[in-house]
């Protein structure tokens, strides 16, 4: 008798503190579902809690945890993404029979298999669990049916000029891809061509921009790739006066008529040797370099770069920064969801509840600091991707905010930051709720903004002070639906600059310099050469039924909250070293669909305290390495610049975000796990005393 009561205090105990990891979300995902000649899906999904799904030998309905990959099957069809499906419970396991119309053949020579993150399932659909970011594949054909993945030598193609394609392929058995050298079919736009060693080489004939894939037999589709072709040269006669050094000299033309044309061939930065140098540079508890902000800014580049970044490198960074604390101030939470979402990690459910951090410091004007504003573009960037909108107060003000701090000069204190504040108005002018006359506003400042940069670039092509302000206005760029190559001065443009920055080793900058600031350049650079701007990069999520910190703040709703100093940066941007704090108070909200009226202030406000706006975000010195944590250093006014903190996909992929079922708040989820954890050590302390009161009555 006495064993039975303790092995059911045991039980119990093992209940209450197992109960809340058990019960957890599952969070986003990828889902691609390749059918034999055609792709079904490719999408970001996010999860519901749970799903329910009969098999085909009753309408029984089973109950499965959200984790689980059948679940994932289950919401795409919920969501109109595949027309049907069927599973059947062979009591060990539900198999997959069919997608659509495709179904496995009665002697299995051809079936659906699954797969996470290109490693075979060891189990049925119903055993398989995911984690947020994890890939999902779901492929038809003959076992084992092993992936492809498509790599281009450059992102870019130049017009008339050979490019190279390569298949890998993965092999179970390494659990990595490695050189496929079969027959290969690459789709390339709309026209096939087929690679006997599958390496492909091609000259690209229009301009524009294509997918590309690769198949083969017994193989399982490559997934799409984004490859844009650009025009090969300029032809022009450069003045005699004019200085600096065209990017590449073709001597071809230079009898050309009009006496003395020279042709000039631009160039991009190499992508995949910019990821190398990055993963080069990767220590084994993830991180790149052991800086947690060069390795947030990372994840944007592996997100930005596709399947050029190696997944196993992928994972474990996102492994880090899910264990690893951001910091303490608002920029460091905003930089880390950006690098969360990026990775397909729901910011509302990471361990920390990013979104409420963020909402948690609007003062009812703005958010963070009211002296700076990096805070306030990059907390916009999150809001818009973590499912609000511009029907909610805290988006309407903080846009209004922004717009109020543009400065004569077009600019928001410095290239970085301005080019920042492109892509974020950019982003809010795209979105509905806004007055004619608002919009007309916004339409004004991007103008004067794109005046100002235009100003700041010099006639080696670079923008602002480095290769760091640089990407960031490349990504300006790319927002204001523009290209680089219309970027030209004295015959360079942003990427012949970009490109002129990098060394042998893949990283940007000279080797002479601090290792982190390299790698930080690096990191921007990659993002902006695959031609993405924040937005694109980061995976929407939806938000929770119940706001997290009471900041679900609506256009009709009041709100008064703190201000928190915040970092952020460009070539180090940062924020000043002092932290302002307020107190806050309870922020009041009501639930309302009517159109928001952005009220934006048409004179700055004044700055408390004297601060200037000029200096929100202030960029350190190339001689100065970013400290761990994106600790502040303050350099000279002259240099500020912002930090950036950033990503429609899971990268070249395209992905779209299909919303799930309302799900409880963060908040509500740990107040469950403090009962749960409470009760268990209740049971515990119960168990001890029972052992030696009965250790007491046969003594």
């Amino acid at each position: 008798m006495y064993k039975h009561k303790m092995n059911l205090i045991c039980f119990l105990a093992a209940v209450f503190f197992f109960a809340p990891a058990i019960a957890s979300a599952a969070g986003n995902i990828s889902l691609r579902v390749e059918g034999q000649d055609r792709t079904f899906v490719d999408v970001g999904l996010s999860l519901p809690e749970s799903c329910d799904v009969a098999d085909s030998s009753t309408t029984t309905l089973r109950t499965f945890s959200g984790d689980k990959a059948i679940c994932a099957l289950e919401q795409a069809k919920r969501a109109g993404l595949l027309d049907a499906y069927q599973v059947t419970d062979w009591g060990f396991g539900y198999s997959l029979d069919s997608i659509n119309d495709a179904a496995n053949t009665p002697d299995w020579s051809r079936l659906w298999t699954i797969r996470v993150n290109n490693v075979s399932a060891p189990t049925g659909i119903d055993g398989v669990s995911l984690a947020p970011g994890d890939e999902l594949l779901l492929a038809y054909g003959p076992w084992p049916l092993e992936p492809l993945e498509t790599r281009l030598s450059s992102s870019t193609a130049i017009l008339g000029e050979s490019s190279m394609i390569d298949a890998y392929a993965w092999n179970d058995i390494g659990n990595q891809f490695e050189k496929f050298i079969a027959t290969t079919t690459f789709r390339l736009g709309g026209e096939f061509f087929e690679a006997a060693t599958g390496t492909l080489s091609w000259t690209p004939a229009a301009t524009g921009t294509i997918e590309v894939y690769a198949e083969a037999p017994g193989k399982a589709r490559s997934r799409r790739l984004s490859l844009t072709v650009i025009e090969a040269v300029a032809s022009s006669t450069p003045d005699a006066q004019a200085t600096g050094t065209p990017p590449v000299h073709d001597p071809v033309n230079n009898s050309a008529p009009g006496g003395g044309g020279t042709v000039i061939t631009h160039q991009t930065i190499d992508v995949a040797k910019a990821v190398n140098f990055l993963i080069s540079n990767q220590l084994p508890d993830g991180s790149i370099s052991g800086d947690r902000v060069v390795s947030d800014w990372s994840a944007l580049a592996f997100k930005a770069a596709g399947t050029s970044a190696n997944l196993g490198a992928k994972d474990a960074l996102k492994n880090f920064l899910l264990a690893d604390n951001p910091g303490t101030k608002t920029t460091d939470y905003e930089r880390r969801a950006m690098a969360l979402m990026a990775l397909g990690v729901n910011p509302y459910t990471a361990g920390t509840d990013y979104i409420g951090k963020i909402t948690s410091v609007f003062d009812g004007r703005q958010i963070g600091d009211v002296a700076y504003f990096n805070d306030d573009i990059f907390g916009l960037l999150l809001l818009y991707a973590a499912g609000y909108s511009n029907a909610d107060e805290i988006v309407v003000k903080t846009v209004g905010f922004t717009l109020s701090n543009q400065q004569a000069n077009g600019s928001w204190g410095g290239v970085d930051l301005t080019a920042a504040a492109v892509q974020i108005l950019v982003q809010a002018k795209s979105q509905a709720g806004l007055t004619q006359e608002l919009e007309s506003r916004i339409s004004e400042t991007l103008l004067k903004a794109k005046t100002y940069l235009r100003d700041s670039q010099s006639n080696t092509g670079q923008i602002g002070d480095n290769s760091m302000s640089t990407s960031w206005a490349i990504q300006a760029i790319n927002a204001l639906g523009e290209s680089p190559m219309d970027w030209e001065n004295n015959y360079h443009n942003p990427d012949d600059f970009l490109a002129s920055k990098q060394s042998a080793d893949g990283g940007l900058e000279e080797t002479t310099l601090p290792n982190n600031i390299r790698l930080w350049s690096t990191a921007y650079a990659i993002t902006a050469a695959t031609g993405k701007t924040w937005s694109a990069l980061l995976m929407n999520f939806s938000r929770p039924a119940s706001p997290s910190n009471g900041a679900s703040v609506s256009a009709s709703s009041s709100a008064e909250t703190p201000a928190i100093a915040t970092t952020t940066g460009s070539m180090a941007t940062t924020t000043s070293d002092e932290t302002a704090t307020t107190t806050v108070s309870s922020v009041k909200t009501e639930a309302t669909t009517s159109t928001a009226l952005i009220e934006a202030p048409t004179e700055p406000i004044a700055a408390v305290g004297a601060v200037q706006p000029a200096v929100k975000g202030i960029k350190l010195a190339y001689a100065t390495a970013p400290q761990i944590g994106g600790a502040e250093q303050e350099q000279a006014p002259d240099q500020a610049q912002d930090e950036k903190v950033s990503i429609p996909a899971l990268s070249e992929d395209k992905s779209t975000s299909v919303p799930v079922d309302e799900t409880p708040s963060q908040s509500s989820k740990n107040y469950l796990k403090y009962i749960f954890f409470l009760s268990g050590a209740v049971v515990l302390v119960l168990g001890i005393y029972l052992i030696f009161s009965k250790r007491g009555k046969t003594s």
